[in-house]
């Protein structure tokens, strides 16, 4: 089962880099794991649902970080 969720992380996580064509840097944070540009203006993340707060820790897309847990 664990394999299969990892599977399927990875192949969201390439679709994720495959949409970004424009060579611009994104961030994925680690408790909702929602899209973010590194942008001084933007508050809300990629789909505006979530709003930035100063807790809130984000890595890099395509990187490693610790497991994700919902």
């Amino acid at each position: 089962f664990l394999m299969a969720v990892k599977a399927f992380c990875s192949s969201l996580q390439s679709v994720a880099l495959s949409l970004e064509h424009d060579g611009q840097d994104c961030l994925i944070d680690l408790t909702y794991a929602h899209r973010w540009v590194p942008d001084t203006y933007s508050k809300t993340c990629g789909c505006g649902l979530v709003e930035d707060r100063s807790n809130l820790e984000k890595t890099p897309l395509n990187t490693a970080y610790h497991t994700f847990s919902p």
